[in-house]
């Protein structure tokens, strides 16, 4: 499964999350940009602006990110969205932030199973 192949809630979901994660210590690295514009040249600059609009007027009342996240439910997809978001947030040099709470409690809700590798 590859970003093109999520519904359109999925963007949004994908959307909402990689948003959070960026802003969730106060500024984003170089590292997040990175992968934040890789996801854009993905999408397209404009589908991605329209998605992270439709997630703030979405999802602007506390808790509603994580009660919408449950209407994610195919896994694949959940796995897919899941990797890019925790990417974008291990790229950040100082990970133990606000959203490592959130991607713990969104691995359970989920049931992402997470591994960690050695690094070759």
């Amino acid at each position: 499964m590859t970003v093109d192949d999520l519904t359109h809630e999925q963007k949004v979901a994908l959307a909402a999350l990689v948003e959070t994660v960026a802003i969730s210590d106060g500024e984003v690295s170089p590292g997040e940009e990175s992968r934040i514009n890789r996801l854009v040249d993905t999408l397209g600059e404009e589908a991605f602006r329209d998605l992270l609009t439709e997630a703030e007027a979405r999802l602007s009342e506390p808790d509603a990110l994580e009660r919408f996240l449950t209407t994610i439910d195919d896994q694949d997809a959940r796995n897919l969205i899941y990797g890019i978001v925790l990417d974008e947030a291990m790229s950040n040099p100082s990970p133990l932030t606000p959203a490592a709470d959130l991607l713990r409690r969104l691995a359970q809700t989920w049931k992402i199973d997470i591994e960690v590798g050695e690094e070759d």
